[in-house]
């Protein structure tokens, strides 16, 4: 079984709760935008603590006591007016933006409900690169709270931050761990945002994680977390060792592009060190890694994509 097997095993439960009609809800995209956002875009956050915080204490309007600066709403008919200083439990709410251009769906379940099973992630190779808080934590997870778009603003940018903003705070006070599927990694709750950040309106390492398969001395490097923005993954292959981290660099810097608004098309070509230049092609041929993705391969014009970085 592939690693990211292992990962999707691990979390497909988060994403069953988008079963529920709130979250299940066709996503409402406004006409104009630098990016498109996915309706399939979502984090879970992983609590490890008995009781989950009082929904104001995760967002209220004034961001009092650390809050996000939000509308929160509990969904359930039956709850009691003061049930924004009680515990989140098990249920629908929803996130708004002050200005109530985003909102935020979040839903809260038990991780039995959901099916979430860390034992395959914790046990494999995976688990050599994570940090031995972050295995704690995913062993240690008592709720499933995860956060999707219902709305979003138009200028996208800040819809993004909230996102960030309250999957950070929540993991941060249930001292818990932040599942990103769509990108294939798990964070702590200090490692999904960037400060600084690469770019003031958005930092692609947010959102995109570059990963590498080693085959002998050679690895494939490819992008997971485009399709947040209905945009192609990226990948390269028959890289080899010594050059990855160019490799993931150029990567990371083609998304940070596409996040500012200049995705690189099929046909595009880029300069990569003066010598030449990679161009994208239809990639994803490993059905395996990409089945139903859409992904680019940058190949070079002539001779071996391992010269193209020589910087």
């Amino acid at each position: 079984m592939r690693l990211f097997g292992l990962f999707r095993q691990a979390v497909k439960g988060a994403k069953m709760v988008a079963a529920d009609p709130v979250a299940a809800a066709s996503l409402v995209s406004p006409r104009k935008s630098p990016l498109a956002l996915s309706p399939d875009f979502y984090l879970t956050v992983l609590g490890c603590t008995a009781r989950l915080p009082a929904l104001s204490q995760l967002a209220n309007p004034g961001a009092v006591g650390g809050a996000v600066e939000g509308l929160p709403v509990p969904l359930n008919r039956n709850a009691s007016k003061d049930a924004l200083d009680q515990p989140i439990e098990r249920g629908a709410y929803a996130i708004a933006s002050k200005n109530k251009k985003t909102l935020l769906s979040m839903i809260a379940m038990h991780p039995e409900e959901a099916g979430y099973d860390p034992t395959p992630v914790v046990n494999s190779p995976l688990a050599d690169a994570m940090h031995p808080d972050l295995l704690l934590r995913l062993r240690s997870t008592w709720h499933l709270v995860q956060f999707s778009f219902k709305t979003y603003d138009p200028a996208v940018y800040p819809a993004l931050d909230l996102l960030l903003d309250v999957a950070t705070r929540l993991a941060t006070l249930s001292e818990g761990a932040i599942a990103d599927p769509l990108a294939q990694r798990y964070l702590l709750p200090h490692e999904l945002k960037m400060n600084p950040r690469a770019a003031p309106l958005a930092d692609a390492r947010e959102h995109v994680a570059v990963h590498r398969i080693a085959s002998g001395s050679q690895v494939r490097v490819f992008t997971k977390g485009m399709a947040k923005f209905a945009l192609p993954e990226l990948e390269m292959q028959d890289v080899r060792q010594e050059r990855s981290i160019q490799a993931e660099a150029v990567l990371m810097s083609l998304a940070q592009e596409a996040l500012l608004g200049s995705p690189i098309a099929e046909g595009d070509s880029v300069s990569v060190s003066g010598k030449g230049k990679l161009t994208a092609y239809p990639g994803g041929q490993d059905r395996g890694l990409w089945e139903g993705i859409a992904v680019l391969e940058l190949l070079p014009e002539r001779g071996d994509i391992n010269d193209q970085f020589d910087f």
